[in-house]
C-alpha cells in the first residue's frame, strides 16, 4: 500500500522547453508570452503538503480496497490490484523525490564558503 501518482502532481509531464520559457523548436531569440501555472503563488511547503496528502489518501484507498476484497465485498480483483499498484508507485515516487531533495541539500552543505 503506497502512493504518489506522477500524473497527479502539477507539472509532472512538463517539457523542458516549458521550464525555460521557450516553446519546443523555438529559436532562442524569439519572444514567447509566459503564463503562470495555476499553482504559481503556492509555497513549496504547501505543494509538498498537498502531494503527501494525496499519497496518504491513495494509501488509505488501497488499504480499504484490500479489506473489501478480503471480506468478499470487492466486485473486481483487477480494480483492487490497480488501486494497490497506483498507491505503490505513488509512494515510490515520493521517496525518490525525498532522496533527491536530501542529496541536493547535502551537496549544498558540502560547498565551501
Amino acid at each position: 500500500m503506497n502512493g504518489v501518482v506522477l500524473s497527479g502532481l502539477p507539472g509532472a509531464g512538463r517539457a523542458a522547453g516549458a521550464v525555460s520559457g521557450l516553446a519546443p523548436g523555438a529559436a532562442p531569440g524569439q519572444a514567447q508570452s509566459r503564463q503562470e501555472p495555476a499553482g504559481a503563488g503556492q509555497s513549496f511547503a504547501a505543494f509538498l503538503e498537498e502531494a503527501l496528502a494525496r499519497v496518504e489518501a491513495q494509501q488509505l484507498e488501497a488499504q480499504a480496497a484490500a479489506v473489501r476484497l478480503a471480506a468478499g465485498q470487492a466486485p473486481d480483483l483487477a480494480a483492487v490490484m490497480l488501486t494497490s499498484e497506483k498507491a505503490t508507485l505513488s509512494l515510490q515516487f515520493a521517496i525518490a523525490v525525498r532522496n533527491k531533495v536530501l542529496e541536493a541539500y547535502q551537496e549544498i552543505m558540502r560547498m565551501p564558503l
